[in-house]
């Protein structure tokens, strides 16, 4: 269903913040959910600890990625 969340208890509808790794003829080889490496790598304590209720439509922002560095 369209209006169910992928990264519950975020509520739809919310920014998918993304990491693209670019190849150097500018094609886009892989596209990351930012939502996704954090529910995949058990770390939702990080994303939580703030005690933010996205479960509110108001909490759209939910991550704010500005920038991502290559390790």
């Amino acid at each position: 269903m369209k209006d169910e969340s992928k990264h519950p208890p975020i509520k739809v509808p919310y920014e998918l913040d993304t990491i693209l790794e670019v190849s150097d003829e500018g094609e886009v080889l892989r596209e990351i959910p930012v939502l996704d490496i954090l529910y995949k790598n058990n770390m939702l304590p990080v994303l939580f600890s703030n005690n933010r209720n996205f479960r509110l439509n108001d909490a759209k922002d939910v991550v704010h990625l500005n920038d991502v560095e290559e390790i």
